[in-house]
C-alpha cells in the first residue's frame, strides 16, 4: 500500500494495525485520534546516494571533485524541515547517529552541507565549471513517509543551482535493484540502506566491498585496513577516532552521500497493546505483539 492518504484511512477505519509511511501532515492529524496513536523511533536506517564513478557511464562523476560538488549542493536542511517535518537526523557517512564514532558534532564536523561558493568551486576545479548532467535513479516507492520521486525533485532543484542538472530515472524496485547490485547503474541511484544489526563493520565493510563495486570504485588498501582495524580496536575511545577517520575518508572520496536518517512515526490502532520497533526501523520483533 503505498500510498500515504491509502494506508492513513485503513488504519483509522481499522483494515489495518499499523500505518509505516504516512506524510508528516497526517502524522500530526492523528494527535486527537481516539482509536489511534502515534510510536516514535530513532531509526538505525538511512537514505543515501550512490554515485558512479565509470567514465563510460558519466565523464563528470569520475572526478572526485564533481561528485563533490553534488555534496556541497544539497539542501540538506530543507529536506529535514519541509519534507519530513523535522523528524530526521543526519550522519556524516554510512555509521548511522548512535553507534560509536558516529554523533551530530562528528556530522556537522566532517560530513557534507550545504554550500553553493563551495560546490563551484569544485566544478570549475573538476573542469566542469558550468555543470554537467547525470541520471539519477530512485524506486516508484516511499521511504520515512515521503516519495523517492519528491525526493529526488527536491534535489534535483537543489542541484540546479549551480549548474548540475539531474535527468530523473524512476524505475520499479526491483529493476533498480537489479541495476544496482549489477554495476550497471549510470549514474547516482538514491535508496535506503537497512541495518542487518547493529554492529559498525557491518556498514563500513560493505562500502569498501560490495557498494564500492556498484560504483566501480576500488578502495586503497590502507582503507580497508582502517576498517578492520576498527573493527578489532578493543579500546572504544581509540575505536571511535578510527571510525572518524574512515567516515572522514569516505566523505572525501564521495561515493556515497548520506541524505537523511529518519525518524520514524508509526501509526498504530490501539487494538494493539505492544509496538516493539527494532533499531532499524521498519523492522518489529511480531512475537512481542500483542492485542491490547
Amino acid at each position: 500500500m503505498d500510498d500515504s492518504g491509502a494506508q492513513l484511512l485503513a488504519v483509522r477505519r481499522g483494515d489495518i494495525d499499523i500505518a509505516f509511511n504516512l506524510i508528516p501532515e497526517q502524522v500530526t492529524g492523528l494527535k486527537d485520534e481516539a482509536t489511534v496513536r502515534v510510536e516514535s523511533l530513532d531509526s538505525l536506517d538511512f537514505v543515501y546516494m550512490a554515485l558512479t564513478q565509470e567514465p563510460q557511464f558519466n565523464k563528470a562523476l569520475a572526478v572526485k571533485e564533481a561528485r563533490q560538488a553534488i555534496g556541497y549542493a544539497i539542501d540538506y536542511d530543507g529536506i529535514k524541515n519541509s519534507l519530513l517535518g523535522g523528524a530526521a537526523i543526519r550522519p556524516a557517512h554510512f555509521l548511522p547517529i548512535g553507534v560509536n564514532g558516529s554523533t551530530d558534532a562528528v556530522a556537522r564536523q566532517i560530513g557534507f552541507r550545504e554550500d553553493l561558493s563551495h560546490a563551484k568551486e569544485l566544478l570549475a576545479k573538476a573542469g566542469f565549471p558550468d555543470g554537467f548532467e547525470f541520471e539519477m535513479a530512485y524506486a516508484n516507492a516511499v521511504v520515512a513517509g515521503i516519495s523517492y520521486h519528491l525526493l529526488a525533485q527536491k534535489m534535483q532543484a537543489d542541484l540546479a543551482r549551480v549548474g548540475i542538472k539531474a535527468k530523473l530515472a524512476p524505475t520499479d524496485p526491483v529493476n533498480l535493484r537489479t541495476t544496482y547490485a549489477g554495476l550497471k547503474s549510470q549514474g547516482a541511484v538514491i535508496t535506503v540502506w537497512p541495518p542487518p544489526a547493529v554492529e559498525n563493520e557491518l556498514w563500513a565493510a560493505a562500502t569498501v566491498e560490495r557498494v564500492a563495486k556498484r560504483v566501480h570504485w576500488t578502495p586503497p588498501d590502507d582503507l580497508v585496513k582502517l576498517v578492520h582495524d576498527a573493527a578489532g580496536e578493543a579500546d572504544l575511545s581509540k575505536q571511535a577516532a578510527l571510525w572518524i577517520e574512515y567516515q572522514r575518508r569516505m566523505v572525501d572520496q564521495a561515493n556515497e552521500i548520506v541524505l537523511f536518517q529518519p525518524i520514524y512515526k508509526i501509526a498504530v490502532r490501539n487494538t494493539v497493546a505492544k509496538l516493539p520497533l527494532t533499531g532499524a526501523g521498519w523492522l518489529i520483533d511480531l512475537y512481542a505483539v500483542t492485542p491490547a
